[in-house]
């Protein structure tokens, strides 16, 4: 994985950005040695939010399973319906 320091990132961000489009490999910018942020094509970035959302739904199907099920008439008249 690249790494650039925060000024060469600020110097040539259009050619990293123009580089991690093609590529697909995240470049890492770094502050003195340290990792501050990554530049990542907007499809990895739509992937592991895709990834996430699918996680969490997983953890609601889950959680509704413990759950005892709610009878329509009692939903109905909780909900003034």
């Amino acid at each position: 994985m690249t790494r650039v320091s925060l000024k060469e990132a600020h110097d040539t961000l259009p050619a990293l950005a123009d580089r991690v489009a093609r590529s697909g490999a995240p470049v890492i910018v770094t502050r003195g040695r340290k990792k501050a942020v990554a530049l990542v094509p907007a499809d990895l970035l739509d992937d592991l939010e895709d990834a996430a959302d699918a996680q969490d739904l997983r953890k609601a199907i889950a959680a509704a399973k413990r759950e005892p099920p709610v009878r329509w008439e009692d939903l109905k008249s909780e909900l003034g319906l």
